[in-house]
């Protein structure tokens, strides 16, 4: 068993023993393909996909949004740029 599969393994076993901790989370993102010089907008597309996430933490800082660092229990790569 290579050590990649071993991880994996392992990680699906912790989520497995955490129970109700473990929530569904949507990741949603947006692929922007072109920009749209007469109309001033950006030419993208939608997508989203469903992962289990444990959540670590909530923070509400002043203003508006709030942070949130959570666990991803995931068979894809996901790579963030936080705005």
């Amino acid at each position: 068993m290579s050590l990649n599969a071993k991880i994996r393994a392992a990680v699906d076993k912790a989520f497995t023993a955490v129970g109700d901790l473990v929530v569904t989370g949507t990741l949603s993102s947006r692929k922007v393909s072109n920009y749209d010089f007469a109309s001033r907008d950006v030419v993208s597309s939608a997508s989203t996909s469903s992962v289990e996430v444990i959540i670590q933490s909530t923070k509400k800082p002043s203003g508006d949004g709030f942070t949130v660092e959570a666990l991803i229990n995931s068979d894809q790569t996901y790579r963030f740029t936080i705005l």
